[in-house]
């Protein structure tokens, strides 16, 4: 979890990484993470899950997702894994064959690899 004094940096169009299940990606913060004297639980964020596999989404995380924050970098990395069952995520590629699922993954393995 982030210290309170990278959380109070999040502000509307903070660029953000995240890790809410999905894998590790980016996001852009919707909205200031501050609410009274102190923080939100949840926040509303772009999610680019196009960057991993997914759609592009707007919705909430958890500020405990929050792996790192615009200029912050006191944050392990997890970019060396092997393959999604590393990340804990699973593909459901209805209608193709085993061949071509294979090559659908190796193809977003070397785009995340990029990152």
């Amino acid at each position: 979890m982030l210290s309170n004094e990278a959380l109070s940096k999040i502000k509307k169009g903070t660029k953000l990484v995240v890790n809410n299940g999905l894998g590790r990606c980016n996001a852009i913060s919707m909205e200031s993470v501050r609410q009274g004297k102190g923080y939100k639980k949840t926040l509303l964020v772009d999610l680019k899950g196009s960057e991993i596999g997914f759609f592009d989404e707007i919705g909430s995380v958890y500020t405990s997702d929050i792996l790192e924050v615009e200029g912050n970098n006191n944050t392990t990395t997890s970019s060396n894994f092997k393959s999604f069952k590393d990340l804990g995520c699973t593909f459901n590629f209805h209608g193709f064959d085993g061949e071509t699922t294979e090559l659908l993954e190796r193809d977003l393995m070397a785009k995340l690899e990029k990152l």
